[in-house]
């Protein structure tokens, strides 16, 4: 699965794109655009479309 990157190198300095503004303000999904591939104990988390997540202030695995 190929990551898709979301900064650009401006001046020697990464700077944020669009999509990593969305990002970090919770319009965007970071899994349904580049997918995951993670095994959480025991539960394997794949694909773009998972309906379990990692919440880690929880510490848990939550629905969304």
């Amino acid at each position: 699965m190929a990551e898709v990157v979301h900064g650009t190198l401006v001046d020697g300095r990464y700077a944020l794109t669009e999509f990593g503004r969305d990002l970090l303000a919770g319009a965007a999904d970071w899994v349904k655009v580049n997918g995951i591939e993670r095994w959480i104990g025991g539960v394997h988390l794949t694909g773009r479309e998972t309906t379990r997540r990692y919440d880690e202030r929880l510490e848990t695995l939550v629905i969304p």
